[in-house]
Order: structure tokens, then sequence, then C-alpha cells
């Protein structure tokens, strides 16, 4: 479901999506795309910190193309995060704490701590 702006039959602008597998998006679209601010809900998503398990998170923060990049800070159900700078939807640079209490601050290599 896609509620807000639209130019022709995509979102533009402010809006909301609802996906079928139950992931929410609120927040700015260019042309169908999330691109600029803008929280997602995710329902199911895999924490690659627990191989390949499977939680909810919530990500808040800059869209490009609808990937991840800018600031932005997503959170695990674990209670898990990360706040950092994003890039084509990888973690670059920030902090990152596990839900053991362990940190990391610093620099990722596809998605790995790196430094």
């Amino acid at each position: 479901m896609k509620q807000g702006e639209f130019l022709g039959l995509r979102l533009n602008g402010p809006g909301k999506c609802t996906y079928a597998n139950g992931d929410e998006y609120m927040g700015k679209f260019v042309a169908g795309f999330r691109h600029g601010f803008g929280t997602m809900k995710y329902k199911n998503i895999d924490n690659t910190e627990h191989q390949g398990m499977q939680e909810q998170a919530v990500y808040e923060g800059y869209w490009k193309h609808d990937l991840k990049h800018g600031e932005g800070t997503m959170k695990w159900s674990d209670l898990s995060s990360f706040k950092g700078t994003w890039k084509d939807d990888k973690r670059k640079v920030g902090a990152m704490k596990l839900k053991d209490g362990t940190s990391y601050k610093g620099e990722f290599q596809e998605e790995n701590f790196h430094g």
C-alpha cells in the first residue's frame, strides 16, 4: 500500500509504503525510490552478526536510490545497534554495539569490522 504524493504512478515527495512482507517505510521518495531521509521498519531482516538469523529492526537515516546511504542508525530487536555512515546499503564507518555489550568503533569493509 502506498500513500503520499505521486508523480505519474510513482511516489514522489513525502510518503509511506507498506510492502508485501510487512516492512514499512515512511519518508521521502524520488521517482518511486526511497531517497532522502526516512525510516524503515523491517519485520524480518537477516542479522549478519548472528549467522543469518532473522529479526526485526528499524533503520532511521538517509537513502539514495532505495539503498541506505549517508548518516543513519539501525537498531535490531536483540538491542544491537549501529550508528554511522552507510554507502550503497553497507556500513562504512561508525559505532556498533552488540547484544552482549561488546562495542566497536571504526571502519567496516563488506559489513565486517575493519581496522
